[in-house]
């Protein structure tokens, strides 16, 4: 366990291990704001790589701790701004295909019956059946998470629930409700639950006749949602879940070119991006986000400092962008 060190003695170890400080004063306030752990996934990539005999996959190890010559303060700073803005951006987007997935949701399994996400014959009923990890069916843990997502509600003194269980006290709220109350991480499970048929039709909202692969889409999302959410990196992280879309898939021209996105960078921030934008732009209110995040993405930092090019940072290098990637019809108007 390493011990504490305070500020100053933090500034003078970057300094020690290479990196150029420039104003002093700066980066104390910097290292205040953000947080010298924060900025260390910044300051990663500008650390040299040791020789390929010391590195250890298993550890994690592949970096000493000097820095390489021309890395500095202010490309850290570049790059942790970068990124805080592009999260921002992210949910602008996120927010918006979250609103409309939950509407579509609700006004189709609306117009089976008010209580169709709680009924099983309005449903799947094999899924419904199927056994989770735990002792319970998906249909069982999917009521589970209505209930607590009600219940939370209630003691939130939520109006409209309040007033539901008033007075129908021991009724579920309807569809049209439930879906705003759930976190937008629990609509795959209701997503998983539905009959295909259904969850096609709400698919083909978003520009896809499948809706696995919606579902599939959605989770990805979700997981943006949450790195962008808790203010973890992006520019440079390894998503939790691959966006691999194949020849048939059932998505329209705009995402042709991730059919021969390679394999590698398939977990990269850019093909859920991709994604995010095809949903938004295939729906009918339509979007300009796609042009907010080109904005944003054109706008990645250069290195200020001589740094050797193979430690020069890119979209394509650090995120997955294709080359020439913001001349593709997906992301013009």
């Amino acid at each position: 366990m390493k011990s504490f060190r305070t500020h100053e003695e933090l500034v003078a170890i970057l300094a020690d291990r290479g990196l150029a400080i420039g104003d002093p004063t700066r980066a104390l306030r910097e290292l205040r704001r953000h947080g010298y752990h924060r900025l260390g996934g910044y300051r990663y990539p500008f650390r040299e790589l040791l020789p390929a005999g010391e590195q250890n996959a298993a550890s994690r190890s592949y970096r000493d701790d000097k820095y390489v010559p021309g890395a500095s303060f202010e490309d850290v700073l570049s790059l942790a701004e970068f990124d805080a803005k592009l999260r921002r951006v992210c949910l602008e987007g996120l927010l918006e295909f979250e609103v409309r997935l939950r509407s579509a949701l609700a006004h189709r399994l609306a117009a089976i019956h008010p209580m169709a996400h709680v009924t099983k014959g309005c449903l799947d009923e094999a899924v419904c059946d199927e056994r989770t990890a735990s002792e319970y069916t998906k249909l069982e843990s999917w009521l589970n998470t209505v209930r607590e997502s009600q219940r939370r509600a209630v003691q939130a003194d939520d109006d409209y629930v309040s007033h539901h269980f008033v007075e129908h006290p021991s009724t579920d709220v309807p569809v049209w409700a439930l879906v705003e109350l759930v976190d937008f991480g629990s609509l795959p499970f209701l997503m998983d639950l539905m009959r295909a048929s259904d969850l096609n039709s709400v698919a083909r909202e978003f520009g896809t006749n499948n809706g696995k692969t919606l579902v599939t889409w959605t989770r990805a999302q979700v997981d943006l949602r949450n790195v962008a959410a808790h203010s973890l990196r992006l520019f440079n992280r390894r998503m939790k879940r691959r966006i691999v879309v194949r020849s048939g898939s059932g998505a329209g021209p705009q995402l042709d070119h991730l059919v021969e996105h390679p394999k590698n960078l398939t977990d990269r921030a850019y093909s859920v991006l991709a994604v995010l934008a095809y949903v938004l732009k295939s729906h009918e209110s339509g979007t300009n986000w796609h042009l907010t995040l080109r904005t944003q993405i054109r706008k990645f930092p250069n290195c200020a400092g001589p740094v050797p090019s193979e430690y020069q940072l890119s979209p394509s290098a650090s995120m997955g962008f294709p080359s020439e990637w913001d001349t593709l019809d997906l992301w013009c108007e």
